[in-house]
């Protein structure tokens, strides 16, 4: 049988030190993940074997302050690292079991003993498939169901590419300019995208009503305006992205892959009274001369000089709602 290295006892993994020391500050899974990481064998946790490592519940029945109340080195047991938690288990204050086998597993007596020595043989099997169990729902952290992820990630974004970071942002729907502007550069992959939020513009007014007048109610200075059209700002967006080469902006064009995305995306986080526009700067390249004859004026012709310069153009929502339909 191979023999397993043991740690070393006089010098213990700082994280599982900590741990020791102050074990009210860890949540149960961020305390389970370092003993996996710097104490446990391999596989230990995913078995539910004890080799290394012993879960069980805190007897007592207090106000769970912590979820991790306890987490001891057990030197009679061959180095054998206890942690002790307030959360779930077959005893404990948070145990779903008749009162009485609670209050005996409390007990310091014999007895009392005897019976956690019995559950505690379920509880750490218990503690170790909850673990198991919350991995699948950690994307953060490789454990069992990180492929699984990676493929689901893959389905939503129709591609092979397993950017981890973007579902949490993209499925929930952003309400602030800053979150709404690192969703869009997570998703386009493009880091020169600005949102601007704050553009001024002029409205008209559709309904005019007449100071003093009982029905209208309005006053001037109140909620009433002289003129036809009023200033507001926050009823329109605008996204900026560049500037970029000629080839990259075809792709932000109505019905390019790129415009396809971002039209999704605003349409799935703004509201569908909010107006939005795209600005788009384009590096246009110096271009020598032609002669007359050369080609077609009109065409692939123009007069005057095609000096290197910056172009911006600006579609609105409505010429990608109709690509869409």
């Amino acid at each position: 049988m191979e023999q397993q290295n043991q740690p070393i006892w006089a010098k213990l993994p700082e994280p599982i030190a900590k741990l020791m020391a102050t074990p009210w500050r860890f949540s149960l899974y961020k305390a389970l993940t370092l003993i996996e990481q710097h104490w446990a064998s391999n596989n230990e946790l995913q078995s539910g074997h004890s080799h290394r490592v012993e879960i069980a519940p805190y007897k007592e029945l207090g106000f769970p302050a912590s979820d991790v109340r306890r987490c001891e080195l057990q030197v009679r047991q061959r180095g054998k690292l206890r942690l002790e938690t307030s959360f779930l288990g077959l005893y404990g204050v948070d145990a779903a079991m008749p009162h009485y086998l609670l209050e005996q597993a409390a007990g310091d007596e014999e007895v009392g003993a005897r019976t956690r020595a019995f559950l505690d043989l379920f509880n750490h099997v218990l503690y170790c498939q909850l673990f198991q169990s919350w991995k699948k729902s950690q994307i953060n952290l490789a454990g069992i169901g990180a492929q699984q992820f990676d493929q689901i990630v893959a389905a939503v974004f129709e591609n092979n590419q397993s950017d981890k970071s973007k579902l949490n942002l993209i499925s929930a729907k952003q309400t602030s300019a800053a979150g709404l502007e690192q969703v869009l550069k997570q998703a386009l992959q493009d880091e020169s995208l600005t949102l601007k939020d704050n553009i001024v513009e002029w409205e008209g007014i559709t309904e005019a009503g007449k100071l003093g007048s009982k029905q209208s109610g309005f006053s001037l200075g109140g909620n009433g305006v002289l003129g036809k059209r009023v200033l507001v700002t926050g009823n329109r967006i605008c996204i900026e992205l560049g500037p970029m080469d000629e080839a990259e902006a075809h792709l932000y064009e109505p019905g390019g892959v790129k415009a396809k995305r971002l039209s999704q995306l605003l349409n799935w986080h703004t509201s569908t009274k909010m107006n939005w526009q795209l600005l788009v700067q384009i590096n246009r390249q110096a271009r020598e001369g032609t002669r007359l004859g050369a080609g077609k004026l009109g065409i692939s012709c123009a007069i005057g000089k095609v000096n290197a310069r910056v172009e911006k153009k600006i579609y609105s929502q409505s010429q990608f709602q109709c690509e869409r339909e």
